[in-house]
């Protein structure tokens, strides 16, 4: 993901995710609820970077949050650049024994928020 046009200071950045998302099948995995395919889903992540911190799951928490050492007193043109995302396709636990294939959507947003 890359950030732009970010400026200004005195906040904590943070980045929220938001898309439908289930625990059927297992961990926590992005599905929409109009997808053909059932018992699939997208596991996102990030490993982080110096202003944001690692996620292992981000269907599951919904949030990418400002590094520990995240000062207010940071220029948030600091956070301009590219955060790494990583998608997978996953089939959760893949003991779902009614897997459907066919299209799978997964419709991901982030919104941008400060503390």
């Amino acid at each position: 993901m890359t950030l732009s046009g970010c400026k200004g200071f005195g906040l904590i950045p943070k980045i929220k995710v938001v898309g439908q998302s289930t625990t059927e099948y297992g961990d926590a995995m992005f599905a929409d609820n109009a997808s053909e395919a059932k018992g699939y889903g997208i596991y996102l992540s990030t490993l982080g970077d110096s202003n944001f911190k690692e996620n292992s799951n981000l269907a599951a928490t919904n949030i990418i949050k400002a590094a520990d050492d995240w000062k207010i007193t940071n220029s948030l043109a600091k956070l301009n650049g590219s955060l790494p995302l990583i998608a997978q396709l996953t089939c959760g636990d893949c003991n779902f024994p009614n897997r459907i294939g066919g299209e799978l959507k997964a419709n991901i947003t982030f919104e941008f928020e400060f503390e």
